[in-house]
């Protein structure tokens, strides 16, 4: 899901996979301001779906993580790609949000290391700096970040248990 036509709506939008007929990531978004619909091939079977708006144009930009940090992102505002290395293997990607407040989504990861403890990886948009934060433990059981305080930025936060 995301806003890809820029209305300020979210988009219905469904990611296929077909095996049998191609190694791609098939993409459709049907666009709330005019009911058009938008169909796409971004990303190869295995891949993992990261749509966010990364360039800070108000619309969602196609992307997808593949293993050892490599996110792949088709920039909305300029129609170009973006190959990315964030991460490490075993890391999983995770949909944060604007950790910096400049309109842009950030790189982000969760990784559980021994402990266990969980860390979360943001690769900080505005700056190309990296933060990184430990929370929770083995009960963790995914990442909820989200503006909690009103500032305009995301917040780390991860769930864990029942």
């Amino acid at each position: 899901m995301g806003d890809y036509d820029g209305d300020g709506k979210w988009d219905v939008t469904v990611a296929r996979r077909i095996p049998a007929v191609n190694q791609e990531i098939n993409w459709y978004a049907l666009n709330s301001s005019d009911n058009s619909m938008t169909a796409f091939h971004w990303g190869m079977l295995g891949d993992l779906q990261v749509p966010q708006d990364y360039d800070g144009d108000g619309k969602t930009d196609f992307a997808v993580y593949r293993g050892a940090g490599w996110w792949y992102i088709l920039r909305s505002s300029d129609g170009q790609f973006q190959a990315e290395r964030f991460g490490a293997s075993g890391d999983s990607p995770f949909m944060g949000g604007d950790y910096d407040g400049d309109g842009k989504d950030d790189l982000a990861t969760v990784s559980i290391t021994a402990g266990p403890m969980v860390q979360l990886f943001i690769r900080l948009s505005g700056s190309g700096n990296w933060a990184q934060y430990s929370l929770g433990d083995a009960r963790f059981t995914g990442v909820v970040a989200g503006d909690y305080d009103g500032d305009g930025k995301a917040d780390p936060a991860i769930w864990q248990g029942g």
